[in-house]
């Protein structure tokens, strides 16, 4: 299955589904079916794909359905030794192909036998891309943050996204994350007093794929403070405004400028106004 995940897109997947009677049960056939093998298919989108279902047991009848419902004998090839065989020229995602399908004994009604059911589940998407905008800061020189944006395509496969440590010159491991339990697109975690190199790496069934590393990140030297607190707005005039703040606590020994900005007539541009440091009221 490795070597079938890293062929081209046009690539053939052939999986036999052999359906086994053994004894006695009231279906036209006296025979029960052993189910092998339950199994999951993923393939690239543009994949030719066939799926085999065989008897080995009494002669009857057998069919491809997906969900209740039989496919039509145009998806379908019957070969002279019985098997019946499911034809996909070129899988894609936005056709309704992936999906689980059932191979079984049809009833006389044309439902599936339950009882005789084989499934095959079949992934159908794209090897991951690289995750983007990777970004690393610090807010409290303690505790690093690193953001991401995910690929703009959609793989349409289930996708987990690593922030990873270098830590070695092909050697990278896997930063345990504070907040990974509610976030794929940040990590936070607790830094050392040391420079570090990190990337993300994005997995999914068809392939990995990881971003370019970060530029070296320390804490002290990528520290982007959290706004002001106790903002306070005093009296306006026609032509000022009293504003007042407190400092940020966890930055009072290091070099902070603090800046005001202003808005007039609620537009998209703003005014700067410069403040000395060590000011903390314009």
């Amino acid at each position: 299955m490795n070597t079938m995940m890293r062929s081209v897109l046009v690539s053939a997947v052939i999986i036999s589904v052999l359906v086994s009677f053994i004894n006695t049960q009231s279906i036209n056939t006296n025979a029960t079916v052993t189910i092998s093998p339950n199994t999951t298919v993923v393939v690239p989108v543009g994949t030719h794909v066939e799926f085999n279902c065989s008897i080995d047991g009494p002669k009857t009848t057998i069919n491809w359905y997906k969900g209740a419902t039989p496919l039509p004998s145009r998806s379908m090839r019957r070969l002279e030794d019985g098997t019946i065989q499911l034809v996909f020229s070129e899988v894609q995602v936005e056709d309704g192909q992936p999906g689980y399908y059932t191979c079984c004994v049809v009833l006389e009604d044309g439902r599936c036998h339950s009882e005789t059911e084989v499934h095959i589940h079949l992934k159908v998407g794209y090897p991951p891309d690289p995750a983007k905008n990777l970004e690393c800061y610090s807010h409290d020189m303690y505790y690093g943050h690193c953001k991401w944006d995910k690929p703009d395509r959609d793989s349409h496969l289930e996708t987990s996204y690593t922030l990873q440590l270098k830590t070695g010159r092909d050697k990278w491991d896997s930063v345990k994350c504070s907040n990974k339990t509610v976030s794929d697109s940040s990590c936070t975690w607790q830094t050392d007093d040391k420079y570090h190199v990190y990337r993300v790496l994005t997995c999914n069934d068809l392939g990995k794929n990881a971003t370019s590393p970060s530029d070296a990140f320390h804490s002290l030297h990528a520290a982007v403070p959290y706004p002001p607190n106790e903002v306070r707005f005093g009296s306006p005039t026609s032509k000022s405004v009293r504003v007042k703040w407190d400092k940020i606590k966890k930055f009072d020994y290091y070099n902070v400028d603090y800046k005001v900005r202003y808005n007039t007539n609620f537009n998209q541009e703003w005014t700067e106004v410069q403040i000395e440091y060590g000011t903390h009221k314009k």
